[in-house]
């Protein structure tokens, strides 16, 4: 190795060596935690995709849900307003009749 006195390196080099290894080890350790947090989003994003998913079948069904009861409920009103509007036409015929027979 260059740079090193004749016949005294080798404790230098295995320093160098070992320092090298060390930097190596912090390295791939680095490299796969962020792997591991990637996949980790990748798989976070996945499920929130599915829940997304769901969550807007289950909001979809329920304001179908909504719909029907509001269809429901108008068909109630309008018959209401029928009997009532019968029940009125009802009334001024008997209080017509009533007036009459005075």
């Amino acid at each position: 190795v260059r740079g090193l006195p004749p016949g005294g390196g080798g404790s230098q080099v295995a320093d160098l060596e070992q320092k090298l290894s060390a930097a190596l080890a912090r390295e791939e350790s680095t490299i796969a935690r962020e792997e591991n947090a990637r996949r980790d989003a990748g798989s976070s994003a996945t499920a929130l995709e599915k829940q997304l998913g769901r969550l807007r079948r289950e909001t979809d069904a329920q304001m179908e849900a909504l719909r029907e009861e509001v269809a429901e409920g108008e068909k109630r009103e309008r018959a209401l307003q029928a009997e009532v509007a019968s029940l009125q036409s009802e009334l001024r015929r008997v209080d017509a009749s009533a007036r009459a027979s005075e």
